[in-house]
């Protein structure tokens, strides 16, 4: 397929797509599913993330090499799994989807997965480079996507942001700043994901639309979590589920988003903010346990968005 569809300016679209981004519990995922058939992986978005359908990847058994061969070794555009998921919403495989969702790998963790068994650690030349390339990508997703009529979020996905320390090292922010405007710039909201982190205040000085982090066992906010979590211009994507064979009960996952929120902010304004996700890529689980994650994710998104909708 060709993906060359040109995009109105930001300006100029209608205004359900520039209208604010209240997800009110809706679950998505945030990578990659255990099959590599992507028609597989797209049956599977379509029954488990019918209102945030995303562009599922392909599984990673090597992290280094399958990695980096899928975000590098790509086409400059796009990729097969990305022309599935067009294709599939050209089709409509999706008739409940009120938002479109895509991923890609960050510059920062492209950066280190490059440079594993190089002496010293990628400067900000290797992590630049990095860094155009994805928005490149991101930016021609976003293109492609937007004029099927909804609104488009694109996430960077950074693991490696919880090895940087973002005050002291100010060029990380300002280069992942670049790529959420290019984003923007484009028609589309902005995301980070970290599932390497379990404090989304950590991520709270990035510039982006979307925030998307491990909310596992304990977390315990802190005042600069409490900070992001309060912000109504920030939607929070709360990993809340974890990916086993025996996933988090709901009740006791959504009990800890609530014990977690209410001591930071108020829990019913953010629970209009809230996207429910696995908290890591699926890739390596069994279609059971994904099927069990997601499931349990959506029990979680039902009694979220009942709190949103008694604003």
């Amino acid at each position: 397929m060709r993906c060359e569809t040109a995009l109105p300016p930001t300006e100029h679209l209608p205004a359900h797509l520039t209208a604010p981004f209240a997800p009110h519990g809706a679950v998505t995922g945030i990578g990659s599913l255990p099959t590599t058939s992507p028609i597989e992986a797209l049956d599977f978005v379509a029954a488990f993330a019918p209102v945030l359908p995303f562009c599922p990847q392909p599984p990673a058994p090597d992290l280094l090499t399958d990695t980096l061969t899928q975000q590098l070794q790509s086409t400059e555009l796009t990729d097969k799994w990305f022309e599935s998921y067009v294709d599939a919403i050209a089709s409509g495989a999706f008739p409940e989807a009120r938002w479109l969702k895509s991923q890609l790998t960050g510059p920062i963790t492209l950066a280190g997965l490059l440079s594993v068994g190089q002496p010293g650690d990628p400067g900000p030349e290797m992590i630049s480079q990095l860094a155009e390339h994805v928005s490149r990508r991101a930016t021609q997703q976003a293109r492609v996507l937007l004029p099927f009529g909804l609104p488009v979020v694109i996430t960077v996905d950074e693991p490696a942001l919880a090895l940087m320390d973002l005050e002291n090292e100010p060029w990380v922010g300002v280069l992942l700043g670049a790529v959420f405007r290019q984003i923007r710039a484009a028609g589309a909201l902005s995301g980070i994901h970290c599932c390497a982190t379990a404090h989304p205040g950590r991520l709270g000085s990035l510039d982006c639309d979307v925030i998307s982090f491990d909310a596992g066992e304990g977390i315990a906010p802190t005042e600069e979590d409490g900070s992001v979590l309060s912000d109504a211009g920030r939607i929070m994507a709360f990993g809340l589920i974890g990916t086993s064979s025996v996933p988090d009960s709901p009740g006791a996952a959504f009990s800890r988003w609530l014990t977690a929120s209410s001591t930071v902010t108020d829990p019913v304004a953010l629970a209009a903010r809230t996207l429910l996700t696995p908290r890591c890529g699926l890739g390596r689980s069994s279609q059971v346990e994904a099927e069990a994650t997601f499931t349990a994710a959506a029990a979680v998104g039902d009694l979220v968005g009942q709190m949103a909708a008694s604003i």
